[in-house]
């Protein structure tokens, strides 16, 4: 006897490979406008424009154009990175036709609007498995930036996810459609290093996100239930018969952690996205100014792919490189300071001798001062013929020439001596410094 084979369950896709077609339904007024000209997301798209035009700058200036090496070559790994994408989907993916899907096709394009010149239409690729990224609750459909208005991949487990109600599909088109439509390539360009700036970075992110749940929302018609199941569906595996209503009992999440967590997180949490969508109130954890304080100085690393990371990270170093050997001729600067005003009591010393006796004494044993400075500064030597003092220090040498003789006594002139940079001597000793005084301290 032959075992009884079980039926087949039936296809998601049969349904799209209908005739159709399916037109999405108009939103309601009171769902507002998915895409406002002024919100919180245009107010912070603008300041990071401007703060990352401003950094690239300074960090463009800083460096002598060093950045411009990691900026190309992160350039290029996003243009192998995008290529090898594109082949990917060319290869494993179908893409969405009349001839193939005519429902979908028809219901895309009536999503994706008409194409113009300027602006093409992007193209629909089912692909049979997407690898989930950072900050995904689940298969959810994926943007892909190019040429010809970009494309849409649609991962096969999320419509199997919603084939309960394949309308529900419009929320992640929607969804998708917003990110591809978001800003240019120039200009996510420019807004990288202030992306990577605390607080300024999530808040982006999370508007960004709120404005993708909103398009998606207004996909479906301003359906809040269905957008609320067709946002839950990716994470049951299948579209929930209706979405969990708040439990009005429950006080939102406390804590300092958890106020600081929703500050420097990326994204929004599962159950504020779904109180947002039915315009519920926010159960995220109320605001602390201990949490703003700590997320102030914490740097958001956010979604940003690999490339992005080593230029940001490659032009740091570069600015640290071209800054260190300035902080080192700042640093012998200092200490070669302190050795100059050491000296200066010295100098005055052979000048009062000077203008006692006619001329400078042999040596400054005469005088009976140290050769070496206090404070292990360095050594201080005279030329009885010259009258030039040399002071030596582990940074380089000082040359005290006295070019003056007045009635009062030898004028000074401090100079840097051999092997020693202009940019390292002081201020006092590039030739242009104050004359030193010829009577010396308490005489």
């Amino acid at each position: 006897m032959n075992p009884v084979s079980e039926l087949a369950p039936p296809d998601p896709l049969e349904l799209w490979r209908a005739p159709g077609p399916f037109l999405p339904p108009t939103p309601p007024q009171e769902a507002g406008d998915p895409h406002p000209a002024a919100g919180p997301l245009a107010r912070l798209e603008r300041v990071s424009l401007r703060l990352g035009a401003l950094i690239w700058l300074l960090l463009l200036v800083g460096t002598a154009g060093g950045v411009l090496l990691p900026l190309a070559l992160g350039l290029l790994m996003l243009a192998l990175r995008r290529s090898a994408r594109q082949d990917r989907v060319a290869r494993e993916g179908l893409r969405v036709q009349a001839r193939s899907l005519p429902a979908l096709h028809a219901r895309w394009q009536a999503l994706a609007g008409p194409a113009g010149p300027r602006q093409p239409q992007p193209t629909l690729w089912l692909m049979p498995a997407l690898e989930t990224e950072p900050g995904e609750l689940g298969p959810a459909a994926r943007v892909l930036r190019g040429g010809e208005g970009g494309a849409v991949l649609l991962p096969r487990a999320l419509v199997d996810a919603l084939a309960a109600q394949p309308q529900a599909l419009d929320f992640h088109l929607g969804r998708a459609l917003a990110r591809l439509h978001h800003a240019p390539a120039w200009a996510e360009l420019l807004r990288l290093p202030a992306r990577a700036l605390p607080l300024l970075g999530p808040a982006l992110d999370r508007a960004r996100e709120a404005a993708a749940d909103r398009a998606g929302l207004h996909a479906v018609g301003g359906d809040r239930d269905l957008a609320a199941r067709a946002l839950l569906a990716p994470v049951l595996g299948t579209l929930p018969a209706r979405a969990p209503a708040p439990d009005e009992d429950e006080p939102s999440v406390p804590g300092l952690l958890a106020a600081y967590q929703a500050l420097r997180a990326p994204g929004r949490s599962l159950q504020a996205r779904l109180a947002a969508l039915h315009d519920w109130p926010d159960p995220g954890p109320a605001p602390q100014p201990v949490a703003w304080a700590l997320a102030l100085f914490t740097p958001h690393p956010g979604r940003a792919p690999a490339w992005a990371s080593l230029a940001v990270g490659a032009a740091a170093l570069l600015l640290l490189a071209a800054a260190q050997p300035v902080l080192d001729d700042r640093a012998v600067r200092q200490r070669l300071a302190l050795a100059h005003e050491a000296a200066q009591p010295v100098a005055a010393a052979v000048s009062a001798y000077h203008r006692r006796h006619g001329q400078g004494p042999a040596g400054l044993g005469t005088l009976g001062l140290p050769s070496e400075l206090p404070g292990r500064l360095g050594r201080i030597e005279l030329d009885a013929a010259s009258l030039v003092l040399t002071l030596s220090t582990p940074d380089g040498i000082l040359l005290l020439e006295p070019r003056l003789r007045t009635a009062q006594g030898l004028r000074w002139f401090c100079v840097p001596g051999p092997g020693l940079a202009l940019r390292q001597a002081p201020a006092a000793c590039r030739g242009e410094g104050p004359v030193w005084p010829a009577i010396p301290p308490g005489r």
